[in-house]
C-alpha cells in the first residue's frame, strides 16, 4: 500500500483558508483523515495572525485528523510536520541546493536563509471524541511575498521548478511516514534527533517571540520532550510548542524563533 492510499484529498480551486475549511469539516464529522488542498486561498493564515500570501502556483494544503491523545504529545505534531515537509521538498531539490535547506522552529523551511514554507498547526477539543487536529503546510513553489518580517523565495527563484500538485504527492507520502513514525510519541526520539540534525542557527544566539515576552539565547535544539532548549543570560529556558500557542478552545501550536 501506498502511504497516501486511504487518505482523502479535497480539491478546491480557492477557498478563503485551507485550515479553517479542514477545521469546518471536523467539527462537522466528516470521516478522517483527509486532506484539503486549493489553488488559491483567499484569507489564508500563518502564525500571530499573519496574512499568508496565497499566489496561485504555490502549495497549500492542510491535513485533518482527530486523535485522542494528551496535550504534552500532541505538541509534537509540529516537529513531526516539518520533518514531512523537510523529506518532500528536499526531494525536489538538486543535490548543490540540497545542503541549504534548514528547519527554522519549528514551523518554517528555511532555503538559503530564506523562507519558503510554514506550517500552522491548530487544535479544538472534541469533547469525549478526542482532539480536531489540523496541520496546514504551504510551500512557495513558484512566488514569494516581499513585504514579509522574515525574508521569503521561492523554489522557483533557486531554478526548481515543481508542479505544487507533485510536491502535495510527495508531501503526503512524507506525512503519512513521518505519522507512522511518530506513533503518537513513541517514536518521537529518532524523529527529535533527526529535527536537530536538521535546524537552522543551532548553537547560535536567536530571538523567540512568546505572547508575553521575548527572550534571547542560543538554541540548543529540542529536549527529550520536544520542548526547545534556549540558554539565555539567566539559565537555560525550556519552551513548550503549547507555551506559544495553547489556549482555551482554539488553539494553535507552532512557535516561531
Amino acid at each position: 500500500m501506498k502511504p497516501t492510499e486511504g487518505v482523502r484529498r479535497i480539491i478546491l480551486e480557492r477557498i478563503g483558508s485551507t485550515n479553517d475549511e479542514a477545521m469546518r469539516r471536523l467539527l462537522a464529522g466528516e470521516p478522517h483523515p483527509f486532506w484539503v488542498t486549493a489553488a488559491r486561498q483567499e484569507s489564508g493564515r500563518g502564525r500571530l495572525g499573519s496574512t499568508w500570501v496565497s499566489e496561485p502556483g504555490n502549495l497549500y494544503a492542510s491535513l485533518g485528523l482527530v486523535r485522542q491523545i494528551p496535550l504534552p504529545i500532541l505538541v509534537q505534531l509540529p516537529t513531526v510536520a516539518a520533518l514531512a515537509a523537510y523529506g518532500a521538498v528536499l526531494r525536489v531539490l538538486p543535490d548543490t541546493l540540497a545542503a541549504g535547506l534548514a528547519i527554522k522552529w519549528p514551523n518554517d523551511l528555511l532555503l538559503g536563509g530564506r523562507k519558503v514554507a510554514g506550517i500552522l498547526a491548530e487544535s479544538r477539543s472534541l469533547g469525549e471524541r478526542g482532539t480536531a487536529i489540523v496541520v496546514g503546510i504551504g510551500v512557495n513553489c513558484r512566488h514569494a511575498p516581499t513585504e514579509t518580517r522574515y525574508p521569503a523565495t521561492s523554489l522557483a527563484a533557486s531554478g526548481v521548478t515543481v508542479d505544487p500538485d507533485l510536491l502535495f504527492d510527495a508531501l503526503a507520502g512524507e506525512m503519512a511516514r513521518e505519522l507512522a513514525a511518530w506513533d503518537e510519541g513513541r517514536g518521537f526520539q529518532d524523529q527529535r534527533r533527526r529535527w536537530n540534525a536538521a535546524a537552522a542557527s543551532f548553537g547560535e544566539t536567536i530571538t523567540v517571540r512568546l505572547p508575553r515576552e521575548t527572550l534571547v539565547g542560543r538554541f540548543m535544539g529540542l529536549d527529550e520532550a520536544g520542548y526547545l532548549r534556549l540558554v539565555t543570560e539567566g539559565g537555560e529556558r525550556r519552551i513548550s510548542a503549547g507555551d506559544v500557542f495553547f489556549g482555551s478552545d482554539q488553539q494553535e501550536f507552532a512557535p516561531h524563533g
